[in-house]
């Protein structure tokens, strides 16, 4: 079994001389720190045995090894259920640091009812942090339940407690943060909004509502939407005619974390709607019809995985420390780029399209290849002492998640499917006007009296039937020509085509006359009857519409 033991980064080459433990509590029974040789000492701290042994050459100077109790009070991690009182583990009197690997060995021979709690989801849990506090790291360090002991590596000595972690909650803190994700506006534009602009009225639906409001406003002669984001996801804001997008950052410790996570899946996002925030994507003058499409970018998913995973095992200190270092990681430059690139894809399973399953065995692979992309980030330049050791912290959050056992990783899955529903959010802007007087500049020929529309998607199996291909979805293309008489038109035109069924909505708008070759193509995932009505409207003449249905098995 393994355990997690966190311990203290950034040390100067020359530590500054540290002042002697305090006296600890009456409460805490503790010994004077013994030396059993020349390379190790031991120390009984709250029924506690705990030793400390480094291998020849590791004083620098030939300093001794220290193991007595501290007053330090190290916070309880959200997933911790029991543990003891602090150690504090020094070599020499002026608080050198090894040059070698330190074992430390936690012997709970005298704590039975400490030993007794673990198991297969309880799993015992090392801390360490600074005198001032503000320093914590985390390395894996093992369970041996034949001899009651429970050891670790270091090459920087601290304080240290011990505690026992339940991975059980750890479970439920990932599926908890995960759900927390979503959200649902109570605007009223959550569904549809509506405003008039001189003699032209708009009209904004959307295919999903409630994850993201948009309402229409006048802004100056041409027509905005303004978006309230009522979940902590991140959206890319992509329009067709594109449209200027401005937004507003609430400066929140979620925003920076997931800022964080989004940089290190290598995803520089301009037009981007922001966890809780709000911004306005306004369209160009004459502008009549517009589709837009928010797609979540997986910094929500990534950050709930990197926060909480701290919160569950180490507490808010090393919370505060990877936000902190989220400034240097985010200006560390192109010598970390392959790293950020490796956690994006390791975290993959943030950027799951709607309906796609994530399993137990992809989520642990995820977190397994995170960290190792962490622990290729201090190879790979992280120079910056704060940086490293967010790396540091990180690599063992994901390494302990990777082993969580299935059924409690199932839990965590079951919570990103929920989220991952709310991955793509599509709205259909509209317009109409008084009729005029104009008529089609041209009679005749050139004036659209038929539509043909055909469709094709693969495993066809009747006129305008396809099968969904195992996992989903079918890509169906639909294909139409605008004819006059037997002349097919070519004019100019505007086409709007818009798929309803399957409990879905979907509206893109194309420049032309008909689409063909392949055509314009739409993702359907459920099984149904989906009608399409496909509306062309010839400048300077009239609208015509044709629809066609098909149907999914």
């Amino acid at each position: 079994m393994t355990a997690v033991i966190t311990l203290v980064a950034g040390c100067s080459a020359t530590p500054a001389k540290q002042a002697a433990a305090p006296t600890p509590p009456a409460s805490t029974t503790a010994s004077t720190a013994a030396l059993t040789d020349a390379n190790s000492a031991t120390g009984k701290v709250d029924g506690v045995t705990v030793r400390a042994s480094m291998p020849d050459g590791a004083a620098p100077s030939g300093e001794k090894l220290s193991v007595a109790a501290s007053s330090t009070e190290i916070p309880a991690a959200k997933a911790q259920v029991d543990g003891v009182k602090t150690v504090r583990v020094r070599l020499g009197d002026s608080g050198a640091q090894p040059t070698k690997p330190i074992t430390l060995t936690f012997d709970l021979s005298g704590k039975p009812e400490l030993a007794a709690k673990f198991s297969d989801t309880v799993i015992p849990v090392v801390e360490s942090v600074s005198e001032d506090g503000d320093a914590a790291d985390l390395v894996r360090a093992t369970w041996d339940p034949a001899g009651r002991t429970v050891t670790a590596t270091t090459t920087h000595l601290s304080d240290f407690r011990l505690g026992a972690i339940d991975l059980g909650k750890v479970a439920d803190g990932f599926a908890a943060a995960y759900r927390y994700i979503r959200g649902d506006s109570t605007s009223s534009c959550r569904a549809s909004s509506e405003v008039k602009i001189k003699d032209t009225t708009y009209t904004l639906t959307a295919t999903t509502p409630g994850p993201v409001a948009g309402c229409l406003t006048n802004a100056g002669g041409a027509v905005a939407v303004d978006f309230t984001n009522a979940t902590q996801q991140f959206y890319a804001v992509t329009s067709t005619p594109k449209g200027a997008w401005t937004s507003t950052v609430r400066p929140d410790l979620s925003n920076l974390a997931a800022r964080l996570a989004s940089a290190l899946g290598n995803a520089k996002i301009s037009d981007l709607l922001t966890g809780r925030g709000t911004g306005r994507l306004t369209f160009g003058p004459g502008t009549t019809r517009a589709t837009i499409n928010l797609r979540a970018d997986p910094a929500a998913l990534q950050a709930a995985t990197i926060i909480t995973g701290l919160e569950m095992l180490t507490g808010m200190r090393a919370v505060g420390g990877v936000v902190k270092a989220a400034p240097a990681i985010l200006d560390s430059g192109t010598d970390l780029s392959t790293v950020s690139t490796c956690l994006g894809q390791a975290l993959d399973f943030a950027d799951a399209k709607p309906g796609q399953k994530v399993t137990p065995d992809e989520f642990r692979r995820a977190m397994s290849t995170s960290s190792g992309c962490a622990s290729a980030a201090i190879e790979a330049g992280a120079k910056n002492s704060i940086v490293k050791q967010a790396y540091s912290t990180l690599g063992t959050v994901f390494a302990i998640t990777g082993d969580l056992p299935s059924q409690l990783a199932a839990t965590v899955t079951g919570a990103i499917g929920e989220v991952v529903g709310d991955n793509s959010l599509d709205f259909a802007l509209t317009s109409s006007a008084p009729s005029t007087s104009v008529k089609p500049s041209a009679e005749g020929p050139t004036t659209i009296d038929r539509v043909q529309v055909d469709t094709w998607a693969y495993d066809k199996v009747g006129p305008d039937t396809y099968t969904i291909p195992r996992g989903g979805p079918a890509t169906v293309y639909f294909q139409w020509k605008a004819f006059s008489g037997s002349a097919e038109t070519r004019g100019d035109c505007e086409s709007t085509i818009t798929v309803t069924g399957g409990g879905t909505t979907k509206t893109k708008i194309t420049s032309n006359c008909g689409s063909y070759n392949p055509g314009t193509y739409f993702e359907l995932r459920n099984r149904g009857t989906y009608t399409a009505t496909i509306t062309i409207v010839q400048k300077g003449g009239g609208t015509t519409t044709a629809t066609k249905t098909v149907t999914l098995q």
